[in-house]
């Protein structure tokens, strides 16, 4: 069975923009989708009902995030430590009679200064550790990272001022450590293993200029990726938010 995985970053709720983010949905036809910034459940619930896909939501002070499947969720949950103020969402679907695989949705702290890095950093500390006591099985590692990976390119001439400003203040110097410390635990990154030398942006989508947006595999999950690239249509992509969706493709 192919599985197709999304995440996609909806931009402030979606809030006025359900029918797009339906139309792109519908185009790429996921079995589970992870939503970030999905703060508005009227907007999640109007974009399930579409797709015909069940939801839940995982929902922090600082993040919100929702799941989108097609798939039969055998269980679902949010880890929520407070003092993170972001939570870990995690669903197990049901993808056939031999196989489950469990999602974690996150979404991470923003900003390029060295003290969000490394709050970025203690998040993944601690959301992998949770992984790993979970003892999930097969499982993706999926959501709005804010964090650059290593060797990745940032085309800082279209940068906004504000972050500019911000690499100026930090001598130009762009962080990696929180994407290396997910990768040092044998994750792959799917976009990445399949095109080495793509840039890959995934935002703005209308001067995309960094990759935030991630879908790691497991070892598992991991032989049996097809396929994994950005979504830039249809055209409603330039509508529907401020960041394009990631889609990753398995054959299981």
């Amino acid at each position: 069975m192919r599985v197709r995985v999304v995440v996609y970053n909806i931009h402030y709720g979606g809030v006025g923009r359900a029918d797009l983010i339906v139309e792109i949905l519908r185009a790429i036809h996921p079995h589970a989708a992870i939503l970030t910034e999905a703060s508005d459940h009227d907007v999640v619930q109007t974009i399930a009902r579409n797709l015909d896909m069940q939801w839940f939501a995982a929902e922090g002070s600082r993040a919100q995030l929702a799941l989108l499947s097609c798939l039969p969720i055998v269980s679902w949950d949010s880890y929520y430590p407070k003092w993170l103020g972001r939570p870990l969402l995690e669903a197990t679907l049901q993808v056939s009679s031999r196989y489950s695989i469990t999602l974690f949705g996150v979404h991470l702290q923003s900003h390029y200064f060295r003290w969000n890095e490394q709050r970025r950093v203690v998040e993944l500390a601690t959301y992998l550790q949770r992984i790993n006591q979970r003892q999930a099985g097969p499982h993706l590692l999926v959501g709005d990272f804010n964090a650059i990976a290593p060797g990745d390119r940032v085309n800082q001439g279209r940068l906004p001022l504000k972050e500019k400003l911000m690499l100026w203040c930090e001598g130009g110097r762009i962080y990696h450590d929180a994407i290396t410390s997910v990768l040092v635990r044998g994750y792959v990154d799917c976009y990445r293993t399949l095109h080495p030398t793509l840039d890959g942006y995934t935002l703005p989508v209308r001067a995309p200029n960094v990759r935030l947006d991630y879908i790691f595999a497991d070892r598992f999950m991991y032989t049996y990726l097809q396929e994994c690239f950005v979504v830039t249509s249809p055209a409603a992509t330039l509508y529907a938010s401020d960041h394009y969706p990631v889609l990753a493709v398995f054959e299981i």
